[in-house]
């Protein structure tokens, strides 16, 4: 009889990185939700829709890391031990007036699939370390205004990847202008 406890998943080991996608995703009751993707190719898009001014805003940024640059990012996932953190960190059944912030990271590569989910900060500190290293490579993109047209297409063909792109438009200007 063989007992194995506490045994974790972990991604394959390769310098292909050409099929890894990394996301962060974020909730918040009062700023929106917003989604950072990189991709193994290098790509980098980041999504973020929300309410100012009372209507409805959309953010759409690109742009491109380096294979060195990926290959650090994966080993602060490693320093971190984020593949054997829980799936999901909460309060554990808490009622909330209004839902706390909640932070999402998923690492895919192949047939791998880890998630990890925080809703109201309940994660261990080295979840945030990734979050704050994701954030700062969505802060360092590039940004060139493009036209409310051009970024009204984008949303509706989310997979167009346009590097250098930054748009914040309202949603029913897309609507109502580019139909």
């Amino acid at each position: 009889l063989i007992l194995v406890i506490g045994c974790t998943k972990m991604p394959p080991k390769t310098e292909d990185v050409s099929d890894i996608t990394i996301t962060l995703s974020e909730f918040n009751s009062f700023s929106g939700q917003s989604q950072l993707t990189i991709n193994g190719n290098g790509s980098v898009s980041y999504y973020w829709s929300g309410h100012e001014n009372g209507s409805e805003n959309y953010i759409i940024k690109t742009g491109d890391i380096t294979k060195d640059e990926l290959l650090a990012l994966i080993e602060v996932f490693n320093k971190n031990d984020f593949f054997s953190l829980k799936e999901q960190y909460d309060c554990g059944g808490c009622v909330y007036v209004v839902a706390p912030p909640s932070f999402s990271i998923s690492f895919k590569q192949g047939d791998f699939e880890k998630n990890v989910t925080d809703v109201g900060r309940y994660a261990p500190e080295g979840f945030y370390t990734l979050v704050a290293e994701l954030e700062e490579i969505r802060d360092s993109l590039t940004s060139a205004e493009i036209s409310p047209q051009d970024a009204c297409s984008t949303l509706n063909e989310i997979s167009v990847r346009t590097r250098h792109r930054f748009a914040t438009i309202n949603m029913s200007d897309c609507i109502i202008n580019y139909g």
